[in-house]
């Protein structure tokens, strides 16, 4: 057994080393497929195993939860309606965020993200935002000081004296973020571990699936689907509440909830997430929400749930209201 660990990992070696000499290979995605061989041939040594293991570890985790009851038993995210039905974000487990451009996906993530790390360091990958647009918009969301105040420095004594408020608030939260726009997923675990060690990072968002730069030649269909899997070991293996943000392959219909099947390219994508969620145009669902006038439901959203391993209700929908001028969403109270 140890002569043939030992053996794949010479061969996985000298793969290695072919590839650092061949100037046409992509070496990033040489380092993922070879990263993925380690862990597949070589640590992974522990197989099927009598189930005995397990129901004794749910039975101290439910143990555990008697003795501290908590209806959110992951990790919060400020969103009310949301922690409810999820429980919060929850560790080892991917969440898909989808939806058309201008939805605010970005925000939302972002906004949770922040939310978190009040209480559970995480890192955000900004890759399609710059860092510094990404904190003017939290600090604006913190101070009720409009983005476009703070970039024409048109802003009056009282919104400075917020805005230092929001700076010294914002300051110790452990965000932990990088806006570099060349991420593989293979640099991406490594990044992720090391501030798991250092930091005892709990969560990650990552904005969006696409950007990363793995993938040199496969077909878009192939490419979903490698990155949908490398995204959701990244999850389970480090143990880590993942945001993935992933763009929608048609626009939704502004009366019906999107589903699954108009995620971007492969529903593999749909199969390896835990947790599925739309945000798209605002869906009344009541009489009292028909009621909300047209010029109001600019600033809605609505949220749909379009799949959760562990949710009683998988199909659920909760609204969302966004400050007008105001890059923040709350809870919506009807």
């Amino acid at each position: 057994r140890d002569y043939y660990r030992r053996r794949n990992l010479l061969e996985i070696s000298q793969k290695l080393a072919v590839s650092v000499y061949d100037k046409d290979s992509n070496l990033d995605d040489e380092i993922t497929r070879i990263i993925d061989n380690i862990s597949n041939n070589v640590f992974i040594q522990n197989g099927a195993e009598h189930w005995k293991k397990y129901l004794n570890d749910f039975y101290d985790d439910l143990d555990n939860r008697i003795k501290n009851p908590n209806n959110i038993w992951g990790i919060p995210t400020g969103l009310n309606d949301f922690d409810k039905i999820t429980g919060g974000l929850q560790l080892g487990e991917m969440m898909l965020l989808s939806g058309m451009p201008g939805m605010g996906k970005s925000m939302l993530a972002m906004q949770m993200g922040v939310q978190m790390s009040q209480n559970h360091p995480g890192a955000i990958y900004s890759v399609e935002m710059p860092g510094v647009q990404m904190v003017r918009r939290i600090i604006s969301s913190y101070s009720n000081v409009e983005v476009k105040k703070m970039k024409s420095g048109n802003v009056t004594d009282e919104e400075i004296e917020n805005i230092i408020r929001a700076y010294e608030k914002l300051n110790n939260y452990n965000v932990y973020l990088s806006d570099s726009s060349h991420w593989t997923t293979s640099a991406l675990r490594a990044d992720l571990q090391k501030l798991k060690i250092k930091n005892k990072i709990k969560w990650f968002v990552f904005d969006y699936m696409f950007l990363a730069e793995d993938g040199a030649g496969m077909t878009e269909t192939e490419r979903t689907t490698y990155l949908s899997r490398q995204f959701k070991m990244i999850c389970r293996q480090l143990n880590l509440a993942g945001i993935i943000i992933h763009s929608m392959r048609k626009p939704g219909n502004a009366n019906n909830r999107p589903e699954q099947y108009e995620l971007r390219s492969s529903f593999q994508a749909a199969y390896d997430a835990d947790l599925i969620c739309f945000l798209h145009e605002f869906t009344p669902l009541n009489p009292e929400e028909q009621q909300i006038p047209e010029n109001e439901r600019q600033n809605l959203r609505s949220l749909s749930f379009g799949k959760g391993r562990e949710l009683e209700n998988p199909k659920k929908i909760i609204h969302l209201v966004k400050k007008p001028t105001i890059p923040m969403f709350g809870d919506l109270k009807t």
